[in-house]
């Protein structure tokens, strides 16, 4: 079985990504350091990029058949082999 990966899920969380280090920036000059608001803008750009708002249910339906089939016949290899 695969580790779970992280990867960019479209439009809006691209979006999202490049609104909130400038975002953080102005945020945290108005509060008196624009360098920690920054940094914490630049941390929420690349976890927004990372939002499944494209995911396709569907798709993800197909691919975690898949995986089970896949499964199965290992299983069925394997046990083949113990025979």
């Amino acid at each position: 079985m695969q580790p779970a990966q992280l990867a960019p899920q479209g439009w809006f969380g691209n979006l999202i990504g490049s609104v909130a280090q400038p975002l953080g920036s102005t945020i945290g000059g108005w509060l008196g350091n624009a360098g920690v608001g920054s940094t914490i803008g630049n941390v929420a750009g690349q976890l927004g990029r990372m939002l499944p708002f494209s995911a396709d249910p569907v798709t993800a339906a197909y691919a975690q058949q898949a995986q089970m089939q896949q499964q199965a016949q290992q299983l069925q290899q394997l046990q083949q082999l113990q025979q």
